[in-house]
């Protein structure tokens, strides 16, 4: 952080899953739907995912945008 209390990210990027306000708002701070309702769509998109047994099947959504990687690591820590 800062002195002024804001978070420096290594190279200035944005997480992945996070949304700039600017991308959001226009110059008059109204919610600009369009915009958002697509980067939503885009991230709304999900997979059922059984991380229960096949005779006591529990399906979870995962997000397609994850990697398989993420996967993974989303069903471990879900088991």
């Amino acid at each position: 952080m800062d002195q002024d209390g804001c978070i420096k990210l290594k190279g200035n990027k944005i997480p992945k899953g996070l949304v700039s306000l600017e991308d959001i708002f226009d110059k008059h701070d109204r919610y600009m739907k369009s915009k958002v309702s697509q980067r939503a769509q885009k991230f709304a998109e999900t997979e059922k995912v059984n991380i229960g047994s096949l005779d006591d099947p529990k399906m979870v959504n995962i997000g397609k945008c994850c990697t398989q990687e993420e996967k993974k690591k989303v069903v471990n820590l879900l088991k």
